[in-house]
């Protein structure tokens, strides 16, 4: 803050944003303005985003730029499970795609490994998605795996599971999101917590490969889907913001569409293999 500074006796400045705003009006016309006029002025004028264009969604962050990243998040977001689910269609209903799928059940695991390969990568090296082209990379490359993994998946089960399934996932999704947004604990405590259960999933699921006993995959079925709706519930609150210890930047929403994408096809894709028990 400035010392109170008062020309002609009509005007009080006393912060140094305002005495910087009216010194670029011209000086022959400091005398005509008046307290209501600055103030329309102060008003259009948002600190935040005219001195400091990267920052996080914390509390005191307008509405419309809150709002912006969230329509970006969300609108690829449903990009991403169209083309995902698009492409299911096809090779389900192509009985060339649908057999090759279902001959090959292989092209699923080998999605799944890839996929598990890169989020560790991206643990390990976490600034490598800093960087905008690396980003678009990630996200391209996301959403082909698990549309590939989505749709050699749903080869091997009924339409009517598919359907329930896809409906349960999305019920359990937008109740997940509204109590994440509802809740006033602070879930992003808990973002070291998912990273190791993440690596315990992982080794879970390189140990069924090799040992397929049908109990111990329908606990890791109910185990990774815990897990998931954890995820959810913590990713969600990441890109709402706020007074968290954790965030996503307002420029990190291909990021934050690709985590909350993942969470929700690997929601899916647990909920559809509750039928197979």
């Amino acid at each position: 803050m400035s010392k109170t500074d008062t020309i002609d006796g009509n005007v009080t400045y006393k912060s140094n944003h305002e005495f910087d705003l009216i010194r670029e009006f011209d000086i022959d016309s400091l005398e005509s303005i008046n307290e209501a006029e600055l103030q329309q002025v102060m008003e259009t004028f948002d600190t935040e985003k005219n001195l400091n264009p990267e920052y996080n969604l914390i509390e005191e962050t307008p509405l419309y730029i809150r709002h912006q990243f969230l329509r970006k998040v969300f609108f690829i977001l449903v990009l991403q499970i169209l083309t995902t689910f698009g492409f299911t269609a096809l090779a389900y209903f192509i009985p060339q795609i649908n057999d090759l799928f279902s001959q090959c059940p292989y092209i699923s695991i080998g999605c799944g490994a890839v996929y598990c390969i890169m989020i560790i990568v991206c643990i390990i090296f976490p600034k490598t998605l800093e960087n905008t082209i690396c980003c678009i990379i990630f996200l391209a490359t996301t959403t082909g795996l698990l549309s590939l993994l989505v749709a050699s998946t749903c080869c091997f089960f009924d339409i009517k599971e598919i359907a329930i399934a896809l409906a349960i996932t999305v019920l359990v999704f937008i109740s997940l999101m509204i109590l994440s947004y509802q809740t006033k604990y602070d879930l992003t405590r808990w973002l070291g917590f998912t990273i190791v259960l993440s690596l315990v999933m992982v080794y879970f699921a390189i140990v069924l490969i090799f040992v397929p006993i049908k109990p111990l995959c329908l606990v890791f079925t109910i185990a990774s889907t815990i897990a998931t709706c954890i995820y959810v519930l913590v990713d969600m609150q990441l890109i709402m913001g706020g007074k968290r210890k954790y965030q996503f930047t307002v420029d990190q929403y291909m990021l934050a569409t690709t985590t909350i994408y993942c969470d929700f096809i690997s929601l899916f894709l647990n909920i559809l293999r509750f039928f197979r028990f």
